[in-house]
């Protein structure tokens, strides 16, 4: 429990970083604007699911195996976040 609780608050966090891109998209208007948005809407959605289950969990102790399986579990699921703006770009058609 402790670990996805984790993963949610990283993916909550890490959908944030799609404001820039996002602003930056509504500020040259090259439609890019609503695949950040959509993006980090679907990160957070997911984060939250992940950590409002576990969310009064406290760890007591974790111990280097939970640190290689959070260290491994955050790797991938920190690319695959990162990686939904670029396949809803590609599914867009946008050039």
């Amino acid at each position: 429990m402790a670990i996805l609780r984790l993963i949610g608050i990283l993916l909550g966090l890490f959908s944030l970083l799609q404001i820039p891109p996002l602003l930056l998209g509504l500020f040259y208007a090259d439609g890019t604007a609503w695949i950040f948005a959509r993006s980090g809407l679907l990160i957070l959605v997911l984060g939250v699911l992940l950590w409002l289950p576990a969310r009064r969990h406290r760890p007591t102790h974790l111990g280097p195996r939970d640190g290689f399986l959070i260290a491994a579990t955050t790797w991938i699921s920190l690319s695959l976040a990162g990686a939904a703006p670029l396949l809803r770009w590609a599914q867009s058609g946008l050039d």
